[in-house]
This record gives C-alpha cells, structure tokens and sequence, in this order.
C-alpha cells in the first residue's frame, strides 16, 4: 500500500476514534447537567453513525457481551446497566407513529430545531415510557433517503437488575413491532451497551482479552479513557471512514480514570457507544 493511502486510513481512524469520543463525553455532561431538572437532553446526537455504515449487532453479540460483563463486573452482568438502540431507516411518517405508539405511547414531545450549538437537530419528535422492561425513548429524525421518509431510533435503558432473557424479549419486541407495521425487521440495526464497576484492577482488559480485540484508535483526556476495537468474536461493526470503507470497527470501551483500580467504571459498546442508554 502506498505511503499517502496509509496515512490517509490513519487519519481517517484518529477523527473516527475522536468523534466517538467526543460524543460519548457531550453525553455524559448533558446527562448530568440534565438529570437534576428532569429533562432529556435534546441536544444529544441520535445517530451518530448512519445506517449505511452500521451492521447490527446479533443475539450472539448479546450473548457474548453477557457472559464477559458476568466474569468482570462488579455484581456481574445482573448488577450493570445495559441500554439497547435500534436505528430503523427508511419509514414512512406513518410507520413511525406506530412505532411510537406500541413502545412509547401515542403522545410525542415537540424537539427545537437546532441544538444547543444551533445546529440543526435533524430530530422531528421524541416520546418515552417507562414499563417493566425500563425506560422507552423513541425518536423520529428526517432522512435524505427519500421524500417523505424518516428514520427512527428507539432506546431501552432496561431496568435493574438486568436480566438476559428480559433483553432478549425486549429485542423481540421491538422486532414484532416493526413488522406489525409493515417494516422489514432485518432494517432494525442493533447497538448494544452495558455499563458497570469493574472487579478486578485488570477487568478492562480481560474483558478486551475475552474479545480478541485489536485496538483500532485510543482517546483520553484527564477524566475518561474511550478506545475502538476490532474482533472477530462480534457480528456487529461499523465502517471506518477509511477510503475504500474496508476497516471496520466491533466494539468500544470507556473507562474512568484511574482506569487500573478496582471498581473503576467500565462501559462497553458493540458496535458503539450508544450515548444516553446504559451508564455506568
């Protein structure tokens, strides 16, 4: 391969691994200038990967994800929080009302137009509710697929203590959902994130051991260190920006500073990072 296409794949890489970070840190903040007042943070980047990028993550993603966050968790994997995030692309507006409907009631919360940046948002409405499963977030956001359509994307943050079969329903659920509204469930792709206090001094990288991983790209300022990872144990990916879109990246992982002490927190994305679903 040609020197300047090496560094172009580096480059491409490095503001990957620095974008995810960053929005993984926004969110943090938002989170917790947010959560005293009540309110969701409007200002959150719902998509930060588009759907052409992504492959969903799999039942044997979550699966596998289980079983290292039970070894190196504190309390196991029962004692995490776990979030899941589907990005469902290419709906019509009716389509994503019934989403809306059958997982967050028929009510819907008016979103500003730009964010905090004043940038535009891209986020026509939100609606949340809170059941047995945990807290429902559904949100629609244009597309430039198409005239007409839109993408949804739907959070679970899953109540506690977290149980494996109730993700899976969850998963279920979501995916009976979208065919009773005539939407193919193969288009719902599927991010998963758990959070939680490590074991050991050494559970990161057991848990990056147990996944085969290979780092792709490392961000860190003075209070969290959040590194991309490629594997082969995973289904789900997302593709880097590299030109010929060939690198693909499999999980990330956040941890706080002092990262090697026990009880440090831990946070595991696959493919990525969700954001708002699954904190520590």
């Amino acid at each position: 391969m040609q020197a300047n296409d090496l560094e172009r794949k580096r480059r491409s890489r490095q503001a990957f691994g620095l974008g995810a970070a960053a929005l993984l840190l926004a969110v943090l903040a938002l989170y917790s200038s947010s959560r005293g007042a009540g309110t969701p943070g409007w200002g959150v980047p719902d998509k930060p990967a588009s759907a052409s990028q992504l492959v969903s993550a799999s039942p044997g993603d979550l699966g596998r994800l289980w079983q290292w966050a039970d070894a190196e968790f504190s309390g196991g994997a029962a004692g995490g929080s776990w979030g899941l995030r589907w990005l469902v692309p290419e709906l019509t507006e009716t389509q994503a009302k019934q989403l809306r409907t059958q997982l967050a009631g028929a009510d819907a919360a008016s979103v500003p137009s730009t964010d905090e940046r004043g940038a535009e948002s891209g986020i026509l409405w939100k609606a949340e509710r809170t059941d047995e499963t945990g807290r429902w977030l559904v949100s629609a956001l244009r597309s430039g697929s198409g005239e007409g359509e839109m993408e949804a994307v739907i959070r679970l943050a899953a109540a506690q203590p977290a149980s494996k079969p109730s993700l899976e329903r969850a998963q279920a659920r979501v995916l009976g959902v979208l065919r009773g509204a005539g939407v193919d469930d193969a288009a719902a792709l599927l991010s998963i994130q758990a959070s939680g206090k490590g074991l050991r001094e050494d559970s990161a990288e057991r848990i990056l051991a147990a996944a085969e991983a290979r780092r792709l790209d490392k961000y860190e300022d003075e209070a969290t260190i959040v590194s991309t990872y490629a594997t082969d144990r995973l289904e789900g990916s997302v593709s880097l920006e590299a030109d010929d879109g060939s690198e693909r990246a499999n999980l990330q992982l956040a941890q706080s500073k002092p990262g090697n002490k026990p009880g440090a927190a831990i946070t595991i994305g696959v493919p990525l990072l969700t954001g708002e679903a699954g904190r520590p």
